[in-house]
């Protein structure tokens, strides 16, 4: 069933049928949705759906005895020079006995795959624990709309 789906949404997008995304920003707050925008928004039509915090980095990546779940992100605010900040987390759960130091990196690349920058993330995990892992960043004008995934640098 689940082929006959996927097999059904190919020809669907192969013919057209695929949903315009839209991007709406509002007082410097953007959202991405499949109807147009509201009210004064700016509106764009972009060809796909950017990366959100459901879509970025594949969960269940094992560092050092350390499962790491999702890469998720959302943009904070633009400061006065036009820099677009960013906080993003991820969630780390320790299977091991003792106490972990996780660190990690991820990549912003664009749809070709080419390097846009990095962040990082990095903190104590408890033995048999959760924790989320967080942080804030800011990207220079433009740079977040080209940023078509976040890699986990393993």
């Amino acid at each position: 069933m689940k082929e006959i789906i996927i097999v059904m949404l190919y020809f669907y997008s192969a013919l057209g049928f695929a949903k315009t995304m839209y991007k709406c920003t509002t007082d410097g707050v953007t959202s991405y949705q499949s109807s147009p925008c509201a009210g004064l928004a700016e509106q764009n039509v972009i060809d796909e759906k950017p990366v959100t915090e459901q879509s970025s980095v594949a969960a269940e990546d094992i560092v050092n005895g350390v499962e790491v779940g999702a890469f998720s992100f959302m943009q904070d605010y633009e400061d006065s020079i036009g820099n677009i900040w960013i906080v993003y987390k991820v969630g780390a759960t320790n299977k091991t006995a003792t106490a972990k130091h996780v660190q990690l990196k991820y990549k912003a690349v664009d749809i070709n795959g080419f390097y846009i920058t990095e962040v990082y993330l990095h903190g104590e995990v408890p033995a048999h624990s959760y924790r989320s892992l967080t942080d804030k960043t800011y990207l220079k004008a433009g740079e977040l709309d080209r940023v078509s995934k976040w890699e986990l640098d393993k």
